[in-house]
């Protein structure tokens, strides 16, 4: 973003909503391809930890299912904790399906049986 204002809340906003360059009173031809970079190398990097961030938070989502299925496998089967992690991880292998699949279908099923 080129602009005059300086004004530090302005500048704030502008980060906020996703601008990677605010350039005061600083626009010129031969300075434009390294603004230009510098912008695409840090929404690069932006868009990278975001990719991240939802990764991890979709195997931290997966593992809490994860555990709650073994607890029902537990409670109601009367497992050991490797004993209901072993049942689920062999149950995904045969239906061909994440492990977080076969948790949450494990999940569903106990609700409708309580």
């Amino acid at each position: 973003l080129f602009t005059p204002d300086a004004d530090r809340e302005k500048i704030d906003a502008a980060t906020a909503s996703g601008v990677h360059s605010y350039v005061v009173d600083g626009f010129s031809a031969r300075r434009l391809p390294a603004l230009i970079a510098v912008a695409q190398a840090r929404f690069k990097l932006v868009r990278g930890l975001k990719d991240d961030l939802k990764n991890v938070s979709a195997k931290l989502e997966e593992r809490k299912l994860v555990d709650r299925a073994k607890g029902i496998l537990m409670h109601s089967k009367h497992m050991s904790e490797d004993q209901a992690y072993t049942a689920l991880r062999k149950l995904a292998m045969e239906k061909k399906q994440k492990l977080g699949a076969v948790a949450e279908q494990i999940i569903t099923a106990a609700r409708l049986l309580a």
